[in-house]
C-alpha cells in the first residue's frame, strides 16, 4: 500500500502542476482579460467557460492528462482508472477554489504533507468492498477488515446492510505507527442511533466556549466540549523543546537576532522527530474527544427538535478574538456537524440574520428594540 500511496502522491503533484500551468496561461491571455470587463453576467460566464475549454482547464481535460501520466509511468497495476479519476477531480476542485478566490494556492504534497487516502468512483472497479468475506480488494492486493461483532457494534452492522457506493483506503499516525483504515460510503440514510423530535423548533445562541439551547419545554446553558481539557503546559513544553532542537541542529537557518532565514530548509533530528510524534499524539487525542463531544451535544439538541435556528456568525472572527477558547471548543466545526445531522434527520439548520433581527436588543415582552452599547 505504501507504494500505491507514493504513486498517488506523484500523480497528484504532476496533475496539480499541469493544472496550475494551464490556469496561469488562461489568466494571462488577452481574451480572458477582456472577458473580465463584460458587464452582462450570462455572457461573461459563457465566455469564461469557452476560454477554459479551449485552454484545457476543465475536469475532463485534467482527468485525461492524469490518465495519460498514469499510463506513461507504468502505474496501471498500482492505480486504476477510477482511482486516477478521483485524484484528478480532487486537483480540479482545489484549483476551482483557488480560481474563484475562496482558498489559497494549492500546495504540492511532499514528505511532510503526504497523500493520506485513495478512493475509487464506484464499488465495481479498482477498490472493491467484499462484504461476504469482509475485505477490500485493491487490484491484486487483498486487505482484510477487523470488524467488531454484531453485539459489540449493532450500528455498524446495520449500516453495512446498505449498498456500498464506493470505498476509501487511508492511513493515520497512531502513537508513532502507521495504521490503515477503510471508509465505506453507503447508500441511503444513516441508521438512527438516538431518539429525535421531528417538527419541533430549537433556538441556539452560540458563543466561543458556551452554547445556549432553548426548546419548547426546556432551556439550558452548557459548555462546549467540557470533557476536552487542553494541556497547555504540556503543549508549550513540547513546542519549546521542538524549537530548541531545531535551532541546535540547524544554526544556519537562523539570523543573528534569532529570526528565521527566508527560504531555508532545516534537517530534523531524531530527537525532533520523536518530540513531533509525541506532540501529534496529544493533539490527535484532543481532536478525537472534541469530535465525540460535538456528536453527543448534537444528538441531545436533535432530541429536542430537528428544525434548528441560530444566528449567522463569523467563526473566523471568533478565532481572531478568542483563539485559545476556539481551539478547545471549535464552534464552527460543531455547527457544520449539527447541520449535517439535522438534514439527515429530515430537518434543517436555519441561519438567522443577526443585524436585521436585533435579538439582543429586543424586549420580548413589549417587542421594542432598545439599542445597547457593546460593553
Amino acid at each position: 500500500m505504501i507504494g500505491r500511496m507514493e504513486a498517488g502522491r506523484r500523480l497528484y503533484n504532476a496533475t496539480l502542476g499541469e493544472a496550475l500551468r494551464r490556469h496561469g496561461l488562461l489568466k494571462q491571455s488577452k481574451d480572458w482579460q477582456y472577458t473580465r470587463t463584460i458587464s452582462d453576467k450570462k455572457l461573461r460566464g459563457s465566455e469564461f467557460q469557452r476560454l477554459s475549454k479551449e485552454a484545457g482547464f476543465t475536469p475532463a481535460a485534467i482527468i485525461t492528462f492524469a490518465r495519460h501520466c498514469k499510463n506513461e509511468a507504468g502505474w496501471k497495476d498500482q492505480l486504476g482508472s477510477n482511482v486516477t479519476q478521483r485524484i484528478a477531480e480532487q486537483v480540479f476542485a482545489a484549483m476551482q477554489q483557488y480560481a474563484f478566490g475562496k482558498r489559497g494556492r494549492p500546495r504540492f504534497k511532499g514528505n511532510n504533507r503526504p497523500l493520506h487516502s485513495l478512493e475509487a468512483t464506484t464499488n465495481a472497479a479498482n477498490i472493491i468492498w467484499k462484504p461476504e468475506v469482509s475485505c477490500i480488494e485493491f487490484g491484486n492486493l487483498t486487505l482484510p477488515a477487523l470488524l467488531p461483532s454484531k453485539p459489540q457494534d449493532p450500528y455498524l452492522h446495520q449500516a453495512l446492510t446498505n449498498k456500498t457506493k464506493y470505498c476509501r483506503v487511508l492511513w493515520r499516525n497512531v502513537n508513532g505507527e502507521r495504521r490503515w483504515f477503510m471508509q465505506l460510503m453507503q447508500a441511503g440514510i444513516a441508521p438512527i442511533k438516538h431518539e429525535q423530535s421531528c417538527g419541533e423548533i430549537v433556538g441556539l445562541d452560540i458563543g466561543s466556549s458556551t452554547i445556549a439551547v432553548v426548546g419548547n419545554n426546556s432551556a439550558s446553558l452548557v459548555k462546549f466540549c467540557d470533557t476536552v481539557v487542553q494541556p497547555w503546559k504540556e503543549t508549550r513544553r513540547l513546542q519549546r523543546a521542538m524549537d530548541r532542537s531545531k535551532r541546535a541542529t540547524n544554526p544556519h537557518c537562523f539570523n543573528a537576532n534569532g529570526t528565521w532565514k527566508k527560504g531555508q530548509k532545516f534537517t530534523p533530528s531524531k530527537l525532533y522527530t520523536e518530540i513531533c510524534t509525541e506532540y501529534a499524539k496529544v493533539e490527535r487525542k484532543l481532536a478525537a474527544e472534541r469530535k465525540r463531544a460535538h456528536g453527543e451535544l448534537a444528538n441531545q439538541i436533535l432530541g429536542l427538535g430537528n428544525v434548528i435556528q441560530s444566528e449567522t456568525l463569523s467563526y473566523i472572527a471568533f478565532q481572531k478574538n478568542y483563539g485559545k477558547s476556539v481551539k478547545v471548543s471549535a464552534p464552527g466545526m460543531f455547527v457544520e456537524q449539527l447541520r449535517r445531522k439535522a438534514e439527515s434527520a429530515g430537518g434543517k439548520l436555519i441561519d438567522l440574520h443577526t443585524w436585521s433581527l436585533k435579538m439582543s436588543q429586543c424586549d420580548h415582552t413589549t417587542e421594542v428594540c432598545t439599542k445597547k452599547p457593546l460593553s
